[in-house]
């Protein structure tokens, strides 16, 4: 089902809902005048049926968002039950005359008001934690993506000879100084960690280079602006 498709399918809903309540209404209401009473049963009737469906229109979940929604979708739906039952209540209580009607729709309006202040902080609070958390994950995936990168430059450094031997020292020592590096969110930190990811690539090939007998010159070259670039991330803290 389209998400078209999906919301017409609530439209109807909602309408062949009201309706009911409409026919109960006029059933149920034979007398030319309604007394206040009466008139804020099915009023109130119809408000706690609108206002159980009205979410429904604002919240999809997918599964995706799933675990984002969550929260505030728990915070969302106790206001409401809360909101309902008391609401009923004070329909039925009023309707038995029981209660004066401006003192029912001062509590009614009270009520709501307190249930719209949760529930926005409810979905602020929600919006800050995912977006806290989208920013956690950008931070953390170049920087995952140098770990795998060192991961497997150590494994190719063990194809070099003796004669490179602190070629191989320096490259684990790099590797064991990246494990430091504490996730910054910011386009500087960003551009340092491509050009360290593009620089280790270039030191695996200084490494096929060497193993084919070419100068270590340059592998020597690549590490010391690889150490270099580490040491300027490293710098960046939050």
């Amino acid at each position: 089902m389209t998400k078209s498709q999906s919301t017409f399918f609530k439209v109807i809903l909602m309408v062949l809902g009201l309706g009911i309540i409409f026919a109960a209404f006029k059933l149920f209401n034979t007398a030319e005048t309604l007394t206040d009473s009466q008139k804020f049963f099915w009023i109130n009737l119809a408000v706690i049926y609108v206002v159980f469906f009205f979410p429904l229109f604002f919240n999809t979940i997918t599964l995706n968002n799933f675990d984002k929604k969550i929260p505030s979708l728990v915070g969302l739906w106790f206001c409401l039950s809360l909101f309902e039952f008391v609401t009923l209540v004070l329909s039925i209580v009023v309707l038995m005359e029981k209660l004066q009607v401006r003192i029912a729709f001062i509590i009614e309006a009270a009520l709501f008001f307190f249930c719209a202040i949760f529930i926005y902080f409810a979905y602020v609070g929600n919006t800050h934690i995912a977006n806290v958390q989208q920013e956690e994950e950008r931070a953390l995936s170049l920087i995952s993506k140098i770990h795998s990168s060192f991961d497997m430059l150590k494994l190719k450094s063990e194809t070099l000879g003796d004669s490179s031997f602190e070629a191989k020292k320096k490259i684990n020592s790099l590797a064991d100084e990246v494990r430091y590096i504490s996730p910054v969110d910011t386009a500087e930190s960003a551009e340092i960690e491509s050009k360290i990811i593009a620089k280790i690539s270039e030191v695996e090939s200084q490494i096929d280079e060497v193993t084919s007998g070419g100068n270590s010159a340059n592998l020597t070259a690549a590490l010391t602006t690889l150490e270099l670039l580490i040491k300027q991330r490293k710098l960046l803290r939050r």
